[in-house]
């Protein structure tokens, strides 16, 4: 073990998260998803894939592009 610190946080470099290496990604991961998670939809509007109308009340999430997607859409995407 050595006694070389950091010299951004003066901890020893074995215990610092500056300088110790991001873990590796979880090969289990699921990628994420460009438009985000899913939220009640608070205006009326249309999806932005099919053109369904949207309610108010109902499981929406973002195509990542500034449009809205229904859940049917959101779903396959």
């Amino acid at each position: 073990m050595t006694d070389t610190r950091c010299p951004v946080t003066e901890l020893l470099v074995e215990q610092c998260a500056h300088c110790r290496p991001a873990p590796a990604p979880d090969p289990f991961d699921e990628p994420a998803r460009p438009g985000g998670g899913w939220f009640e939809a608070r205006y009326e509007g249309r999806c932005s894939h099919c053109g369904f109308p949207i309610e108010p009340g109902e499981a929406i999430r973002s195509d990542g592009e500034g449009g809205w997607l229904c859940s049917d859409c959101g779903s396959e995407r």
